[in-house]
């Protein structure tokens, strides 16, 4: 039982950081450094709790496209360690979201394919680095690095893997929600945060 739930349980992620807000000009009013600064920082978590901010950060991040290896029980994010890349042109926006099913095939071939709404079913063989063209998306498959590993193409045949073209607002709410800010001392004007992720 228990190595069951270990190795088909999702991973949960806890990143945490400190930040220390500069001064930005002198105290010249009524209010003690105490009262200034816990409104000023009141102000900055306001600003880096809300979803124009976190979506202006995670738009500086390669979240565009999310790589999954599809496991029996578990899908498996391979973020940036995918042995290929995907390059995408997003003609119709109901693509968003829908997984992309990537089967690779001996002779450095790639079956694409995908369903909408449950009845639309879509399915292009290419070579890689072939574009292929759907209705809603083209896809060009690229591998990563294959001169240093010519057995790169055959290992990928054994693998199942998918990939989804996210909604930058979908992260924007889905780490929203796991994010916590506070002030941490007024006095030294620092911010605490951290995020809890997978769960």
């Amino acid at each position: 039982g228990a190595f069951l739930y270990l190795r088909y349980t999702p991973a949960v992620y806890r990143a945490s950081a400190i930040i220390q807000i500069e001064e930005e000009s002198a105290i010249a009013n009524q209010f003690s450094p105490f009262q200034f600064w816990d409104d000023d920082l009141a102000k900055k978590v306001e600003l880096m709790r809300s979803t124009m901010y976190l979506n202006r950060t995670l738009a500086q991040l390669p979240l565009k496209i999310s790589y999954f290896n599809r496991g029996r029980f578990l899908n498996h994010e391979l973020y940036r360690s995918a042995p290929f890349r995907v390059e995408v042109n997003v003609k119709d926006g109901t693509i968003i979201g829908v997984p992309i099913h990537l089967d690779f095939q001996d002779n450095d071939v790639v079956q694409v394919s995908y369903t909408l709404n449950s009845d639309i079913n879509r399915t292009i063989e290419a070579g890689l680095n072939q574009t292929v063209a759907f209705p809603e998306v083209d896809v060009t498959v690229v591998l990563n690095s294959p001169e240093s590993n010519p057995n790169l193409s055959d290992a990928l045949a054994r693998n199942p893997f998918f990939f989804v073209i996210n909604n930058p607002n979908y992260f924007a709410r889905q780490y929203g929600r796991n994010l916590d800010i506070n002030i941490l001392n007024a006095s030294a004007r620092t911010i605490s945060g951290h995020i809890v992720t997978g769960k």
